[in-house]
């Protein structure tokens, strides 16, 4: 019989909260993402979403879970890593936006997850002229069994505050 690892538990917990919101109308599933790497045996899941109210995807909320070798083989051997998942949170802003509203929207994403994530900004031109502002958190602290409890409220954090960068555009 199949035992899960920590990994895909963390994953269907993941999986099952967004989607709840997903039901429920607050947002709408627009990508999922299960990718396995061979040559580094490391695993990432993603969900991107958009906020139900915004037709024309002015912003992207996309949720990474990402495991490496040693998280999905800690629970099987004595490893230094505890068995889990690293965390990253992409808010992209998919529509042209001046200095000022960068600045603000960074500063607005920096006091909220200021302790607990890393923060770098990305800003993508592209051929067409499109541009997109790729606002990216990591966490710190990885989520385990342990902690699992807190996707809750990484989950309804992003959507919140994708909601209040929606209102600055």
């Amino acid at each position: 019989m199949f035992d899960p690892t920590a990994y895909e538990n963390i994953k269907v917990v993941f999986e099952g909260i967004v989607y709840d919101y997903d039901l429920n109308g607050d947002i709408a599933i627009i990508e999922r993402n299960d990718l396995i790497n061979l040559a580094d045996m490391s695993r990432i899941y993603n969900l991107t979403f958009i906020n139900k109210n915004d037709r024309q995807k002015l912003i992207t909320m996309r949720i990474e879970l990402q495991a490496n070798f040693q998280q999905l083989v800690a629970e099987l051997y004595p490893m230094k890593v505890d068995p889990g998942a690293n965390i990253t949170i992409h808010f992209f802003v998919n529509t042209k936006i001046d200095e000022v509203l960068e600045k603000r929207i960074s500063k607005f994403l920096k006091k909220q997850y200021e302790k607990q994530y890393e923060f770098e900004q990305i800003t993508n031109l592209y051929q067409d002229q499109r541009i997109t502002y790729n606002f990216i958190l990591k966490k710190h602290e990885d989520i385990t069994e342990n902690n699992i409890e807190d996707l809750h409220v990484i989950v309804t954090e992003t959507i919140n505050y994708g909601e209040q960068i929606l209102t600055m555009l």
